[in-house]
Formats: C-alpha cells, structure tokens, sequence
C-alpha cells in the first residue's frame, strides 16, 4: 500500500503533533521543598515563593523582583532526587521579564560571583515571546539525572530594566523512584 519510508515518517509525524514527551513528564511542584528554597537579591515584598508556589504562582499579580540590580540567584531543594526535562518561566512584556538564565545541579552554596564565573549545567536564552507564553524548553536530559537541588541564576532581562520580574517557574520532569527505609518492617520468621 505504502512505501515504508512514508509510513514511518507518517507515524514520526503524528507522534511529534501529539507532543508524546510533554505529557510523559510531569509539573514537579509536589517535589520542590518550599521550606527550604530561596533567593539572593529579591525584593522581600516580592519573594521567590510566589513564582514557584502552587496556588501563587498562578496569579500574575504575585510576582518574584530582583531587589538592588537585574540578577536573582535562586537555589531550589527538592525532597528527593528527580529528573529534569524542561523548564518554563513566565515573565512580563514589559522588558523585566527574565532573558539569560544558568542552571546548576546540586549546588545549593553559590553566590554571585561564583555563579556568575562557573560554567553551567545548562544556560539558556528566553526569549520574549518564550517568557510571555512560557512553553517549557528542553533542557539536556542526560544532565540533569539525580537532581537533589537547582539553582537558576537569572544573569539578565529581556530589556535592561533595573529590575526582573519572574510571574512563574514551572519544572518538568520525573522522580525518581527511590526506597524509603522508613517503611521497611522488621519481619521475623517466628511471631
């Protein structure tokens, strides 16, 4: 009936139209551990919580700022390990929204300087429209195996504004599934 060629390509393209690895992977949000995360240089009327949230980061009025300049050194703990797959930031249109972003796996010590020096896991270049629709993008899965913390360095906006504005960070991925020793009972041959 078909050349083969065809067909493959045929299936190919229906699967990629699907999106078949936007719905394998999942919003982590249940994974970050709020109590633990947060942010150098945020305005403190305007905390990292209200991008990373649930419940918060879906109101665009509730919003992360950089406080003195442009940059935000954000450090995410996760409660356990996961793998990372892509990342979506919302942002306004106004030329605060974020532009050059770092990401570092498992290093929750950073500052500035260093982050600012170090070569990254991963850097990424937003742009507007990326920030205004926040479509996730996908990030080098083999990198980001094993993923116990995330630091995003916002280096730059969009437009030279004193200051950057973060609406939403969204992270997709998967846990790993690991044992809890937690849950193992001691069996004994003789109750």
């Amino acid at each position: 009936c078909c050349h083969p060629y065809r067909a493959d390509r045929a299936a190919f393209l229906l699967q990629v139209m699907a999106g078949p690895s936007a719905q394998q992977y999942k919003d982590l949000v249940d994974f970050i551990d709020i109590s633990r995360i947060d942010c150098l240089n945020q305005k403190s009327s305007h905390p990292v919580e209200n991008c990373l949230k649930s419940g918060l980061r879906d109101q665009d009025t509730l919003t992360l700022e950089s406080d003195s300049d442009e940059q935000l050194l954000i450090n995410i703990p996760f409660t356990q390990s996961i793998k990372l797959h892509s990342i979506s930031v919302k942002g306004p249109d106004d030329g605060s929204g974020p532009s050059t972003l770092k990401l570092f796996v498992n290093k929750l010590a950073l500052d500035f300087t260093e982050a600012s020096e170090e070569a990254a896991t991963q850097e990424i270049q937003l742009t507007a429209e990326q920030i205004k629709t926040a479509v996730p993008v996908p990030l080098r899965f083999v990198k980001f195996q094993s993923v116990t913390s995330l630091t995003v360095f916002v280096a730059s906006n969009q437009g030279e504004a004193d200051s950057t504005v973060v609406q939403k960070i969204v992270l997709y991925g998967e846990g790993i599934h690991t044992t809890n020793m937690k849950e193992f009972k001691k069996i004994s041959p003789n109750p």
